[in-house]
């Protein structure tokens, strides 16, 4: 992947799987990091930017919050949501994570005329673009 520039897609995942392994609050600049270097990157250009928004995202989605703890209720400190941690368990499942997603329901495509793929995978860049 370090080839290749990583895609939003690619930012997303990386974040959700340093999330998945969370168990208590975290700082938004640790989780970037480790998903910077998760997928190979390591400079502020186009890829921090690109993970920034990304975790900017799950943010406004409600997958984390701000605060660690009542001691710690404002940033840097964050952590994850009931919302959160029940999204995390069916991130492959999450129409939001088109790539997952189609991994999930291809099989169930197969046989179906190429519009009904098309029509899938439309809506799933659709609710990502949401």
């Amino acid at each position: 992947m370090a080839n290749t520039p990583p895609t939003y897609a690619d930012a997303r995942k990386a974040l959700l799987d340093i999330l998945k392994g969370q168990r208590e609050g975290f700082s938004r600049k640790y989780v970037i990091e480790q998903a910077s270097k998760r997928l190979g990157q390591f400079g502020d250009g186009h890829e921090g930017r690109l993970l920034m928004d990304a975790y900017d995202d799950l943010y406004r989605s409600g997958i984390v919050s701000v605060g660690l703890n009542m001691s710690n209720l404002d940033s840097p400190w964050a952590h994850l949501t009931d919302h959160g941690m029940a999204s995390l368990k069916n991130v492959d499942r999450d129409p939001a994570n088109g790539a997952g997603y189609l991994t999930v329901i291809g099989p169930h495509l197969k046989d179906q005329p190429i519009g009904t793929r098309t029509f899938s995978r439309r809506s799933t860049l659709t609710t990502k673009a949401a």
